[in-house]
């Protein structure tokens, strides 16, 4: 429920995306978090590797799950709680 609901506010709410956007902090991703990227698609991380470089992940494509090595840069949130 937390999940959709962020990645809700995210897509319908431009205030929101600015405030995630500015903060400009390094995103702490770990092993299986959900995180939201900067195209708007969610990813699952199945594997890390390079801590804060590159990751490993599922990549949620309409429905279809892509995997595919993705950047720090690429993530825009972590929707894990």
């Amino acid at each position: 429920m937390q999940l959709c609901l962020q990645v809700l506010l995210y897509k319908k709410n431009p205030c929101y995306r600015e405030a995630l956007q500015v903060r400009g902090e390094t995103v702490k991703i770990e092993k299986y978090d959900i995180v939201l990227l900067k195209n708007e698609k969610t990813a699952h991380i199945v594997e890390i590797w390079e801590p804060g470089i590159a990751y490993e992940a599922d990549i949620d494509d309409d429905g279809e799950y892509i995997t595919d090595t993705i950047k720090q840069d690429d993530i825009l949130v972590n929707l894990t709680i």
